[in-house]
């Protein structure tokens, strides 16, 4: 799939909102530029802008529904989508539980250690993220993992089957 998106993943609860989030500006599934950023209380729109002012040809994450809310709650339109809403959404659960119907977990934990291995994804995504925070339920971490398994297959599946707007 070609074209240039943002892979998302925040940390909190929809409850108290975001506390920190990761996030991967990718083009044709090459890093362009990664970062996690820790939020303070009150700025949390202006970090929202600091990085989803680009328009971009879609948005990855993994169970993308969460990624949504946070972003909704804070930001609920963009002006660079004609419809106003944040879409169109790569979700990596959806897709491994489409091609692999099989599998008996779907979270990212599992994926990534079954498709990718912990060795190998820990040390590529040690070239993006804090080392005291190479693990799952870290916001850049968990973003990097769901870059490599949605990377994984773009060359053998045709992911634009997989879009999905938001509703």
């Amino acid at each position: 799939m070609h074209g240039y998106g943002i892979v998302l993943d925040f940390e909190g609860s929809l409850h108290d909102g975001f506390r920190e989030v990761g996030y991967i500006r990718i083009k044709n599934f090459e890093i362009i530029d990664a970062q996690e950023i820790t939020v303070g209380s009150g700025c949390k729109v202006k970090i929202l802008k600091s990085f989803l002012e680009n328009r971009y040809d879609f948005f990855l994450s993994h169970q993308s529904n969460i990624e949504k809310n946070f972003i909704k709650k804070v930001m609920p339109y963009t002006s660079f989508s004609p419809s106003g809403k944040w879409e169109p959404w790569l979700d990596t659960k959806l897709i491994y539980k489409k091609l692999y119907p099989d599998l008996k977990k779907y979270d990212l934990k599992t994926l990534t250690e079954t498709f990718l291995g912990l060795t190998s994804i820990s040390e590529n995504a040690a070239l993006y993220c804090d080392q005291k925070k190479l693990g799952f339920h870290n916001s850049l971490f968990d973003a990097f993992c769901c870059y490599a398994l949605t990377k994984r297959l773009s060359p053998k599946v045709n992911l634009q089957k997989f879009l999905n707007p938001t509703t």
